[in-house]
């Protein structure tokens, strides 16, 4: 090292090479950033957890005959979740005491947003399609020309 040059500060395991060309990075203990990433991510996720068995739990018992609850997902509207049942898209509250069945608009854009689920919801992959040749047994496009 020279003069004036200071030494690696690897306390979080994350510092420069001064005194080297290159300057890259080192990661000595990359495991401490891992691992806290992995605990904020456990953390931000805990109320979801929370509100999903919740929504799960007082919808079937308050509305006999529901369908099975596929997924719960916190919408972009604060407060406001979407439930699918299979292809049915619904919305609630944070604890199931409400229900709405019926499209959500994004006024500023005009976009139909529980289309645009229920689409997604639906999609088949394309590998999935019953395209075989009924003469080789392989799969072909069905398509005239």
């Amino acid at each position: 090292m020279q003069h004036g040059e200071k030494a690696c500060d690897s306390t979080l395991g994350i510092g420069l090479r001064l005194g080297r060309r290159d300057s890259r990075p080192t990661y000595g203990h990359h495991w401490v950033a891992a691992a806290l990433l992995l605990l904020s991510a456990a953390l931000l996720s805990t109320p979801l957890l929370a509100q999903e068995a919740q929504i799960r739990k007082n919808l079937p018992a308050r509305l006999p005959g529901f369908p099975t609850i596929d997924r719960v997902i916190k919408t972009p509207i604060p407060g406001l979740y979407e439930v699918n049942a299979g292809t049915d898209v619904y919305y609630t509250d944070a604890q199931g005491d409400h229900l709405i069945q019926g499209h959500i608009m994004a006024t500023k854009t005009r976009i139909d947003l529980t289309a645009q689920r229920i689409e997604k919801l639906s999609a088949v992959p394309f590998d999935a399609l019953p395209l075989a040749d009924p003469w080789c047994g392989n799969k072909a496009m069905a398509a005239d020309g």
